[in-house]
């Protein structure tokens, strides 16, 4: 357990430990009620290069209604624009489909068939294979792009963001 204590606006703690590829990490940040109420934890990991790999854990909570402390808690669960402009455009997911060593990163290295991606991607996003029709558009659609890794990007984009992903996540 690393321990640090943020003191004043402003304030940074780092911290340097060695990993290996493959080990996972947990992070937990905690707070009190003694800090201010517009306190934002930010938390960066960084590689040894110091180029961050996971940043801004926290704004998609802020995105999605965290509650303030000053109340009981209460979120609005209805959609916004701001919400829907994170989807279409925002690092939380932008950041994640394009991330080295990912799973785009590794279907391509291992040179999965259109097919194969198409039920990889379903399964770990929808927990289910597509249906026939699903299968027929979706291998039309990846053959028109110029570049596999942005068709099966596109694809997992899209996938990620449909009402079927969206409503069971």
């Amino acid at each position: 357990m690393i321990e640090g204590t943020i003191e004043r606006p402003g304030d940074v703690d780092s911290f340097r430990f060695k990993v290996r590829a493959g080990q996972q990490l947990a992070f937990e940040i905690e707070t009190t009620d003694a800090k201010p109420f517009d306190f934002i934890p930010r938390l960066a990991v960084l590689d040894g290069n110091g180029e961050e790999i996971v940043t801004n854990f926290f704004r998609r909570l802020d995105l999605y209604g965290r509650p303030n402390r000053q109340s009981l808690p209460q979120r609005d669960a209805k959609a916004n624009l701001r919400q829907a402009l994170h989807l279409l455009a925002g690092p939380t997911y932008t950041d994640k489909l394009t991330q080295k060593g990912g799973r785009v990163e590794r279907l391509l290295k291992n040179g999965a068939a259109t097919r194969e991606v198409i039920e990889e991607l379903y399964l770990a996003a929808l927990s289910r294979f597509p249906v026939a029709k699903e299968y027929a558009e979706l291998e039309k659609l990846l053959g028109r792009e110029t570049s596999r890794r942005q068709a099966i990007q596109n694809l997992l984009w899209a996938v990620l963001n449909s009402r079927e992903f969206s409503t069971n996540h």
